[in-house]
């Protein structure tokens, strides 16, 4: 039975797959420094993830937006092997994958401040979940490209984390990754 979980919407009729696992978020419209802040309030922040909210390359909108996220694993997208962080957030395969599984509808990659902002709204994470963000990468320490992850550990530790993922970076078939899902007009 699914979670009574109003954050986590499942069954999404838009779906030629089956029952899909959505999350509704609202991001932008509010600046990098104080969104920093807000994250701290409810969740550890990593040493690196903090480096990378405050890259240049690390920005947010203006005025808030809603957005939809969509969580897949490799395996969802058909890879029977462990998939390379390039392959996985390649935009000509995003599209492709969605012209061949939804109607009206295609998955793309997340802009990178909806990490920090899942974080603090993803207040019911369950334990043991580890949860990517489809996010082009942004340099952290000595350089390296880093994606964002909130993780609920076994000792029930919410955390916004980074760790550095080059292309070629294997990413098992189980790990659960957020993209947005956006509606085609």
């Amino acid at each position: 039975m699914p979670r009574q979980d109003r954050f986590i919407v499942r069954d999404e009729p838009f779906s030629k797959r089956g029952p899909l696992r959505t999350m509704p978020i609202t991001i932008g419209g509010v600046p990098k420094d104080k969104l920093l802040e807000q994250v701290k309030g409810v969740r550890y922040v990593s040493p690196y993830a903090e480096r990378i909210m405050r890259h240049e390359n690390f920005t947010t909108l203006e005025k808030p937006a809603s957005a939809l996220l969509i969580v897949l694993t490799p395996k969802d997208f058909g890879f029977t092997q462990m998939a390379y962080v390039a392959d996985l957030l390649h935009t000509d395969r995003l599209l492709t994958w969605s012209k061949e599984n939804f109607d009206g509808w295609e998955v793309t990659t997340v802009p990178a401040e909806v990490g920090p902002h899942l974080a603090i709204q993803y207040t019911r994470q369950p334990q043991d979940e580890f949860l990517w963000m489809a996010m082009d990468r942004i340099p952290g320490y000595a350089g390296r490209p880093y994606l964002f992850y909130i993780e609920r550990d076994d000792d029930e530790v919410n955390s916004l984390d980074a760790h550095w993922m080059y292309p070629a970076a294997p990413w098992p078939l189980h790990y659960t990754v957020a993209f947005r899902l956006r509606k085609l007009s």
